[in-house]
C-alpha cells in the first residue's frame, strides 16, 4: 500500500526512514499493480501505474485503427501482441478482450486453434471496425452513402440520417433519377419528392412520362408527378434544368387530359424554383379535330391543382406556396399554372407567389389558353414574361396571360407580348372577389387589354378592382377565334351577371394600331348586372375610333360613374366607326360625372356624345364641365340624354332648344344657350345678350316665362 506514513512534509532526497519506506511501496504499486490504473505519490499527486500506461497505449492503438493479421482457421495459429490487432472467424472480426484481470489473454498470446478454448479471450470487433471504416474519407460508401448522389437512402438507414443532417439540397440523382423518359425513372423523381428532403436537379434535359393517374375536378387524369405538401424542388436555373415530357405521351390517336405536376390535396409550403417545364406540345397533341376548328379543353399545365370534396374528397388548394424563376413552355393546352380549379363552392387556395417566371409558346393546340389561372386569395403574379413567337389569333396560341379569381390577387409588373389579352378579372363560386390589382404591366396584345368577366356561376361580386398604370398596345392583326368577336378594346369593364363595386381605372396608356372595330375603355354591365362607383381617370387613350364608352347597347346599369382628366387623343376612324367619338354614353344609368377630359384627333365626329343607341338613354344626374374638345370636331358635345335628376356644370347645362326638355331643377339654376340660340336686344346703351335661362321654380316643368326666364346680360353698348 503506497504512502503508509505521512511524508509530504519532507523534501525530495530526504533520507528519513519513513520517506524511504513510502518510496519503496510507491514504486511497487507503480510497477507491479495490474488492477489500478493510477497511484498517489507521497506528495498526493495522482500518477499513472505502468498498467494504466499500457491500457492507455492499447486504447490509443484501438482509436488509430485496426491491424488485420489473418483468418483464425485459414492462417492460425495467430500471435496477438497488441489490442488493435484483429482476425476473422466465420466472417466476423475478433480482437483480444481486455487483459487480466479482464477476460482477455496476457499479451503476446498465440491461439491454440481450438475455438472453444480461444473464444472466451476475444470479443467481436465488427461494429468497432465499421465505425473506424466510416470515419475514413470513403467509408460512408460501405453503408450505401455516396458523395456523387447515386444511391437511394430509405428512412431508417445511416445514409438517410446523414442526408437529414445536410444543410443543402439532396440531388434527385440520389434516388436514381436520370431523366431517360421511362415510367420507372419518372417514379424515381416522385420518390425523391415524397422523401421530404429539399430536392435539386442538375443542369440538363430530363424526360418524364405520364406515369401516374390522378382524379381532378374535370375527371380522371394522368400526370408525370404528384405535388406533395412541403416539397421543395430546385433546378440549376430556368433554361438550364429542363423537365420535358417525352414525345407521344399524348397523340391525335389517343389524346390525353394531362398535366406534368398535378395535385388534388391540401398542399402546404410547396416550392418550385429555377427550372423549365417543357410540355413538348408539338409532340404531344390533344386536339385531333383542330382542322375543323374543334379543340379539346385539356389543361396540359406544368403545375395544376384541382378538385373539391365532391370530386376528389377534399377541397384541393395551395397554401403558402411559391413558384419562382421558372419557365413554362410549349403547352398544347388550356393553362400553364393553376393554383386551383373548383366548379362549385369550396375552400380556396391562399398565399401563392408566382414571380420571375417566363411563359413562352403556349396554348399551341388549344383555343382557350390562360397561362396562369389565379384561383384563390392572395395570389401574386409579378415580374413575369409572357411571350409567343408570333401574334396570337386566339387559335393555336395563347389567349390571356392570367385570370384573377379571388380576393387580394395581384397581377403586376409583368411583360406580355403577342397574346390576345393581358388579364380577365373575375369571380368564383365561393364569395365576392375583393381587392384585385392589375397594375404596372406592359403589354402588346391583339384583342383586349384588361377585362372584367362575370357569368352566373361566378357572379358573387367584384369589389375594389384596381387597374392602374398599365401600358397597353392593341396590335393590328386578325382574331380567328369564333368566341372572340367583340371589338378590340383597351380596357373592357363588362360584367354580364352580378355586381361590380368600386372599379378604378387610372393612369393607363392605351394605344390602338388596328382600324377594325375598337374602343379605348368600355363600361358595359349586362342585363343581369350593375356596376357602381366606376372611376375612369387620368388615362391616355390614343388611336381608337371611340375613346371612352359607357353602355353601347349593354342593358345593365352603371351607377356613379366618373370620367375625368383623360387625354383622348389621335382619334382614328375604323372600319366600323368612320366618324370617331371621344366620349360615348348611351343606355340607362345612374349619376355620371364627365369633367376635365381633353379630346383630339384628325377626325372627330362628336367630342362627347350623350344620347340613344338602340334603346332609351337616361341618367339619374349629370355633372359635366371643363372638357376640352378640339375645334375640328363636327359636334363638340351632342347631348340629348334624358336626365331625371340634377344637371350640374356649364357643359351639362348648355341647351340647343328654347327651354330644357328634361331634368329636375331648383330655383336659381341656370342653363346656357348653345351659340345658335344666343340673341341680342335693346340699344342706346342698354344693349343686352340673351345667353341662357334662369330657373324660377322647383321641379321638372319646363315652360318659358313660368319655370324659366331669359337671362339677359348687358353688353355696355
Amino acid at each position: 500500500m503506497a504512502n503508509t506514513y505521512p511524508t509530504a512534509q519532507y523534501p525530495l532526497g530526504s533520507t528519513e526512514v519513513k520517506v524511504l519506506y513510502n518510496n519503496a511501496s510507491n514504486l511497487d504499486d507503480a510497477v507491479n499493480d495490474q488492477v489500478n490504473l493510477t497511484w498517489p505519490d507521497r506528495f498526493g499527486a495522482i500518477r499513472k501505474t505502468y498498467h494504466g500506461i499500457e491500457v492507455d497505449a492499447q486504447n490509443a492503438l484501438l482509436n488509430t485503427g485496426y491491424e488485420f493479421i489473418g483468418d483464425y482457421d485459414a492462417d492460425g495459429p495467430l500471435t496477438i501482441d497488441r489490442l488493435n490487432q484483429i482476425f476473422t472467424k466465420d466472417g466476423e472480426f475478433w480482437r483480444a478482450a481486455a487483459p487480466p484481470p479482464g477476460p482477455g489473454p496476457v499479451l503476446p498470446y498465440t491461439t491454440v486453434n481450438n475455438w472453444a478454448i480461444d473464444q472466451p479471450k476475444f470479443v467481436s470487433a465488427g461494429d468497432a471496425v465499421l465505425r473506424t471504416d466510416l470515419a475514413a474519407p470513403p467509408g460512408a460508401g460501405l453503408i450505401g452513402f455516396a458523395g456523387d448522389g447515386s444511391v437511394n437512402y430509405p428512412a431508417g438507414t445511416v445514409g438517410y440520417a446523414l442526408l437529414r443532417s445536410l444543410p443543402a439540397f439532396v440531388n434527385a440523382s440520389s434516388y436514381g433519377f436520370v431523366g431517360d423518359g421511362t415510367n420507372v425513372d419518372t417514379l424515381r423523381l416522385q420518390t425523391a419528392i415524397d422523401s421530404g428532403f429539399p430536392i435539386c436537379i442538375n443542369a440538363g434535359t430530363f424526360e418524364v412520362t405520364l406515369a401516374q393517374n390522378i382524379p381532378l375536378e374535370g375527371g380522371a387524369s394522368v400526370c408525370a408527378l404528384i405535388i406533395k405538401t412541403g416539397m421543395i424542388l430546385k433546378g440549376a436555373g430556368k433554361g438550364k434544368t429542363i423537365i420535358k415530357l417525352k414525345d407521344n405521351e399524348s397523340t391525335d390517336a389517343s389524346p390525353k387530359y394531362f398535366n406534368i405536376f398535378a395535385g388534388n390535396s391540401i398542399i402546404q409550403d410547396a416550392h418550385f424554383s429555377d427550372f423549365t417545364i417543357d410540355v413538348n406540345g408539338a409532340n404531344n397533341k390533344i386536339s385531333p379535330s383542330r382542322g375543323s376548328g374543334v379543340y379539346n379543353p385539356y389543361n396540359c399545365a406544368g403545375i395544376f391543382v384541382s378538385g373539391r370534396v365532391a370530386t376528389v374528397g377534399t377541397d384541393a388548394r395551395m397554401l403558402n406556396c411559391s413558384i419562382m424563376n421558372m419557365a413554362f413552355i410549349n403547352s398544347p393546352g388550356v393553362t400553364c399554372i393553376a393554383t386551383g380549379q373548383q366548379e362549385g363552392s369550396a375552400v380556396l387556395s391562399n398565399n401563392v407567389q408566382i414571380m420571375f417566371c417566363d411563359f413562352y409558346n403556349n396554348g399551341i393546340d388549344s383555343s382557350d389558353h390562360s397561362s396562369v389561372y389565379m384561383w384563390g386569395n392572395k395570389i401574386w403574379v409579378q415580374f413575369c414574361n409572357f411571350d409567343h413567337p408570333s401574334q396570337s389569333t386566339g387559335v393555336a396560341g395563347p389567349v390571356v396571360a392570367a385570370e384573377l379569381h379571388g380576393s387580394s390577387n395581384f397581377f403586376c409588373n409583368n411583360n406580355i407580348n403577342n397574346y390576345c389579352q393581358i388579364a380577365w378579372v373575375s369571380g368564383n363560386q365561393t364569395g365576392p372577389s375583393i381587392g384585385m390589382h392589375v397594375c404596372n404591366n406592359h403589354a402588346r396584345v391583339s384583342w383586349v387589354g384588361v377585362g372584367l368577366y362575370s357569368l352566373t356561376t361566378i357572379a358573387l361580386g367584384l369589389r375594389d378592382v384596381i387597374i392602374h398604370d398599365n401600358t397597353i398596345e392593341i396590335l393590328q392583326g386578325p382574331i380567328l377565334n369564333p368566341g372572340m368577336t367583340f371589338p378590340k378594346t383597351g380596357i373592357l369593364l363588362g360584367v354580364e351577371d352580378g355586381q361590380s363595386d368600386r372599379v378604378s381605372v387610372q393612369g393607363n396608356v392605351l394605344k390602338c394600331f388596328d382600324v377594325v372595330s375598337n374602343m379605348g375603355i368600355l363600361v358595359a354591365p349586362g342585363s343581369a348586372a350593375f356596376m357602381q362607383d366606376t372611376d375612369v381617370k387620368g388615362n391616355m387613350v390614343s388611336g381608337f375610333s371611340r375613346g371612352i364608352v359607357v353602355g353601347l347597347g349593354a342593358t345593365g346599369t352603371a351607377f356613379d360613374t366618373m370620367i375625368s382628366d383623360n387625354n383622348i387623343c389621335n382619334l382614328t376612324p375604323s372600319t366600323a366607326v368612320a366618324l370617331p367619338d371621344g366620349i360615348h354614353v348611351t343606355g340607362a344609368h345612374g349619376a355620371m360625372s364627365i369633367k376635365g377630359n381633353k379630346i383630339a384627333g384628325s377626325v372627330i365626329n362628336r367630342g362627347i356624345f350623350l344620347s340613344t343607341f338602340g334603346g332609351p338613354s337616361t341618367l339619374d344626374s349629370l355633372d359635366m364641365d371643363g372638357n376640352d374638345v378640339a375645334s375640328n370636331a363636327t359636334t363638340p358635345i351632342f347631348d340629348s340624354m334624358i336626365v331625371s335628376g340634377r344637371r350640374q356644370g356649364r357643359q351639362a347645362c348648355t341647351i340647343t332648344t328654347a327651354v330644357p326638355t328634361n331634368a329636375t331643377w331648383r330655383i336659381g339654376d341656370e342653363v346656357y344657350y348653345a351659340p345658335n340660340l344666343m340673341a341680342f336686344g335693346g340699344g342706346g346703351g342698354t344693349q343686352y345678350i340673351v345667353d341662357g335661362l334662369r330657373r324660377m321654380t322647383n321641379g321638372t316643368g319646363n315652360v318659358l316665362n313660368v319655370d324659366w326666364f331669359q337671362q339677359r346680360r348687358l353688353t355696355g353698348n
